[in-house]
């Protein structure tokens, strides 16, 4: 499947990809898991330059993911699933929901998996593993934001029928470059 985006860029999203290995599990984060899901977000800020924090600012922050992960599990309105290859996380997807009245219905996303893990249907399981418990919690459009120039994963979440909605320019400079970040949402119902 090739989809075309905006300008006649066109994304063959899964080629390439090798099947999920055996031994990758997706399930909820756990408070053990606090350590090493924040080595994972550095990890990732090293992989690529399509994070929003630095290496060093996710580092700086370990010292308080403990208390962070705590409080998602303990929220309703929050979940992060992880995806990890024995012990070692490789992967994960963080979803919020909106917690006014009027914004119930939204819940927004992030996700990120290291590089050695990637082409091989693990960004697509934490995605599946999003959206049911989305639809769980009636969340009918989900939000994100994605580096214009991540055409790999704008061709998964166009899989998932996420739209693009608008353009951020200058989003945020990775070595005193712009980056621009797409604005897109997949509405249900």
């Amino acid at each position: 499947m090739i989809l075309r985006l905006i300008d006649d860029q066109t994304v063959t999203p899964m080629q390439g990809v090798r099947r999920t290995p055996r031994n990758i599990q997706i399930r909820e984060i756990r408070q053990q898991d606090s350590e090493q899901f924040s080595a994972l977000l550095a990890q990732l800020a090293e992989e690529s330059d399509y994070t929003l924090l630095t290496a060093s600012e996710y580092r700086a922050g370990a010292a308080t993911q403990a208390s962070r992960t705590a409080q998602i599990i303990q929220s309703p309105s929050q979940q992060i699933f992880v995806s990890c290859n024995l012990e070692q996380l490789v992967g994960f997807v963080a979803i919020s929901q909106g917690i006014y009245q009027r914004n119930a219905h939204c819940g927004s996303l992030m996700i990120g998996v290291s590089a050695s893990h990637q082409r091989r249907g693990i960004g697509r399981r934490l995605m599946q593993a999003a959206l049911e418990w989305a639809s769980s919690r009636d969340i009918e459009r989900i939000e994100l934001t994605v580096a214009e120039a991540n055409l790999a994963a704008i061709g998964l979440y166009q899989q998932f029928g996420f739209i693009r909605e608008g353009v951020k320019l200058d989003a945020y400079r990775v070595d005193g470059r712009a980056v621009n970040e797409w604005m897109m949402a997949r509405i249900v119902g």
